[in-house]
């Protein structure tokens, strides 16, 4: 909504409500001054000025002579006491690494050949990080063929599709 003002001095923004349109204050001083007082908190100690011995001038001094403090202990729940410790974050990297290197090392065989060499370089990436939080290398050879075996199966998958396709069309025409 623009800000369009009628010559009643009430904005588009505050019409609806039947507000005038609220007035900038010329003295930013005076305003800092107002904010400091409402920002202000008083405790229940009270303070006096005493004359100081040593140095020239006032140090402030308590004027009550003991201080009674309470404590109170509040307990966490149980998920909060819980923070994923370090070995949790090695834990969740290794698992975001590991989903990565699935879907990447598909595009490796992408007909694409950008969309292949682009995969080939993150997956070398990929590849070090996972072995920097502690993968074997039997792993890591292990994920790809796996994923290798994935892709066949899809292969195997659409080429079935296709025949059956092909049949169902045969009888129909």
């Amino acid at each position: 909504m623009s800000e369009f003002t009628i010559n009643a001095g009430i904005s588009n923004t505050h019409k609806e409500h039947g507000l005038k349109k609220p007035e900038i204050n010329q003295n930013p001083a005076a305003e800092a001054k107002v904010i400091e007082k409402e920002a202000s908190r008083e405790s229940s100690l009270q303070w006096q000025k005493v004359e100081s011995k040593d140095k020239k001038g006032t140090d402030l001094q308590l004027a009550v002579d003991t201080v009674k403090i309470s404590s109170t202990t509040v307990t966490a729940p149980q998920a909060v006491k819980a923070a994923a410790p370090a070995l949790d974050l090695r834990k969740n990297l290794k698992d975001k690494f590991t989903g990565m290197l699935e879907k990447t090392y598909a595009n490796i065989f992408h007909h694409n050949r950008l969309v292949a060499k682009v995969a080939e370089w993150m997956v070398g990436n990929i590849m070090e990080r996972l072995a920097l939080l502690g993968m074997d290398p039997t792993e890591l050879a292990s994920l790809k063929d796996k994923v290798r075996e994935d892709l066949v199966f899809q292969n195997k998958v659409a080429f079935s599709q296709v025949v059956y396709d092909e049949a169902m069309l045969e009888i129909v025409a």
